[in-house]
């Protein structure tokens, strides 16, 4: 048998990132405010703020600022308990600075000595609570073709400027555009025509994978 990864090696960049942001473009939860800020340990494993490549930001202060905003959203986007529609919330300086705050502290989990990647990887599933499975493959599918359908380009999420927060305004870069590898493809098919079986075991959730491959 042979075992592969899959993102960045099955498939081009990293298809359950680009399903997190797609959940926080579109206000994609089914959290209460009270279970959402329960996600939000204001210390983890004994560490209380953030790396210095991350400014050293306090845990407890863009903890606090992110559930200030997703109460405030959750008040208002008609995908909650409000009737605003998407397009004019997005604009609103709520909105991006918990799109940017809440992309930038899952990087900056998985970067953090004392937190790292085994906490951040697993974190970013329990941002999924209330839907079904049916409703993850759904969302799955809906990030992967959107990704699909994007350039090969280097973005960012910022806060916007002059907005008050306690953690103060942050950053978060990224790459755009998942594809298929065809080599890969052709790799795994080779193997198997040979009598070789082939197996993905991958850091991302089984089913957002299972859609993509």
């Amino acid at each position: 048998y042979a075992v592969f990864d899959w993102d960045m090696t099955s498939a081009f960049l990293d298809c359950e990132e680009q399903m997190l942001r797609t959940q926080i473009w579109n206000l994609r939860f089914k959290l209460g405010k009270e279970q959402f800020r329960a996600l939000l340990k204001d210390e983890i494993n004994g560490v209380t703020a953030l790396a210095p490549e991350f400014k050293g930001i306090a845990l407890k202060d863009i903890h606090e600022d992110l559930a200030t905003a997703y109460a405030w959203l959750h008040d208002r986007s008609d995908g909650f308990s409000g009737k605003a529609d998407l397009e004019p919330v997005r604009a609103t300086p709520q909105f991006q600075d918990f799109a940017a705050k809440l992309f930038f502290l899952y990087d900056a989990y998985c970067g953090t000595p004392g937190i790292g990647a085994d906490y951040g990887y697993t974190w970013i599933l329990f941002l999924f609570a209330g839907h079904t499975v049916e409703e993850v493959r759904t969302l799955a599918r809906d990030s992967i073709e959107a990704g699909l359908g994007d350039a090969l380009r280097k973005a960012s999420w910022k806060s916007p400027a002059g907005f008050a927060s306690k953690a103060g305004p942050v950053e978060v870069s990224f790459r755009t555009g998942l594809r298929d590898q065809p080599e890969m493809q052709e790799l795994m098919a080779s193997l198997r025509a040979a009598g070789i079986e082939v197996f993905i075991v991958t850091a991302s959730l089984a089913d957002v994978v299972t859609v993509f491959a």
